[in-house]
């Protein structure tokens, strides 16, 4: 018997449109992710005015500043993807089962791309909240001077 025949022939639809779903929910999440980066750090930067031009009177650069503001950013960037890989390795099947199990499909089997889930996502997710950070302080450089 022919399995993957019949399952691309009887799932190819399915599959396509899964994939695509799959697609925008990660272009979304990339920028949701830059979004909300961006005004976090603007509105830090307005809270701490006064101190960023404080430092700034006593002769610290810009870009020493600028640099600051992105390497907390990444602290909590890399903090929240190491938790979100410990839950996901802990928890992720058991909690999609029990909601899948409501809907009426106990058992859920997940096959994950080890690359793509835990290197490349990350990865796409980090350089976009990088740059937003690095481009909405550059911003709020501009306007200051």
């Amino acid at each position: 018997v022919d399995t993957a025949g019949y399952t691309a022939q009887t799932f190819a639809e399915t599959l396509n449109r899964i994939t695509a779903v799959s697609l925008a929910a990660l272009v979304t999440a990339i920028l949701l992710s830059a979004l909300i980066t961006s005004l976090f750090v603007r509105l830090s930067a307005a809270r701490e005015a006064s101190q960023i031009c404080f430092i700034a009177q006593i002769g610290i650069d810009a870009s020493a500043i600028r640099r600051e503001y992105i390497l907390r950013i990444l602290i909590v960037l890399l903090t929240a993807f190491f938790t979100a890989f410990v839950l996901s390795i802990s928890l992720g099947e058991s909690i999609l089962n029990t909601v899948w199990g409501m809907l009426g499909a106990p058992k859920v089997l997940l096959k994950a791309n080890i690359v793509q889930a835990y290197i490349l996502l990350p990865l796409a997710i980090g350089v976009s909240v990088t740059a937003a950070a690095f481009f909405a302080f550059k911003i709020n450089d501009k306007r200051r001077s």
